[in-house]
């Protein structure tokens, strides 16, 4: 499976605020390192049975149309952690943050 990549109808900004919000109120999620000079949020995630730990990259882009694209990148799997989880966690995240748009 590859990168998520959705595009929010939203400026970066607010997009940004929201997710650090909803991942922050997840008890699946821990928010790492936020560098907003280059759009990038690090949240490490644990799904499946056994808690399986999942390290991802959050990209954000502002469009010249007052979008926000995002992009996420699993940047390290647990052995014991199905992908597909992962996924469906990141997009019920994703779903959360443009429900709250």
């Amino acid at each position: 499976m590859g990168d998520i990549e959705r595009v929010l109808p939203a400026p970066l900004e607010r997009v940004g605020a929201l997710l650090e919000r909803c991942l922050s109120e997840d008890p699946a999620w821990s928010v790492g390192a936020i560098e907003r000079e280059h759009g990038h949020v690090h949240a490490q995630l644990r799904a499946g049975f056994v808690r399986a730990r999942f390290q991802l990259r959050f990209q954000l882009e502002s469009s010249p149309d007052a979008t926000t694209r995002v992009t996420v990148e699993v940047a390290a799997t647990s052995p014991w952690g199905s992908l597909a989880s992962c996924h469906r966690h990141t997009e019920t995240l994703l779903e959360r943050v443009v429900g709250s748009l």
